[in-house]
């Protein structure tokens, strides 16, 4: 049975990309990798190139949840384990997973409507 290793990365939404920089880096100590083309600011606090993407969406909520496994077979694997318990689950597509960073993806929606990554 496949199973999830450890949270990956956090999208959130915000009103105020340069605000959230200010709070991630001065305050909370995170490194920032910089604004992306399409505005996004991704913040690293270890060994990995993000682990939170804050996109300007004007509001302030959690967008998208991303969460890892060890490889491709386990995420495979862990496709089928959602599709099997009802879980309604697509692929990443590759826009997706090249602005997340990821060599593969597929994602749902959590109960409350969050989508989640693996």
């Amino acid at each position: 049975m496949a199973a999830v290793t450890q949270l990956g990365y956090v999208g959130l939404g915000v009103s105020n990309v340069e605000e959230w920089e200010h709070f991630a880096t001065d305050v909370l100590g995170l490194e920032s990798n910089g604004v992306d083309a399409d505005g996004n600011l991704s913040l690293r606090m270890d060994e990995y190139s993000h682990r939170f993407i804050i996109k300007p969406t004007g509001k302030d909520d959690v967008e998208f949840v991303g969460w890892q496994v060890t490889d491709e077979p386990a995420l495979q694997e862990m496709a089928e384990q959602l599709r099997a318990a009802g879980v309604e689950v697509t692929d990443g597509n590759e826009d997706e997973t090249r602005s997340r960073r990821v060599e593969g993806m597929i994602k749902f929606d959590d109960p409350d409507g969050t989508q989640t990554e693996i």
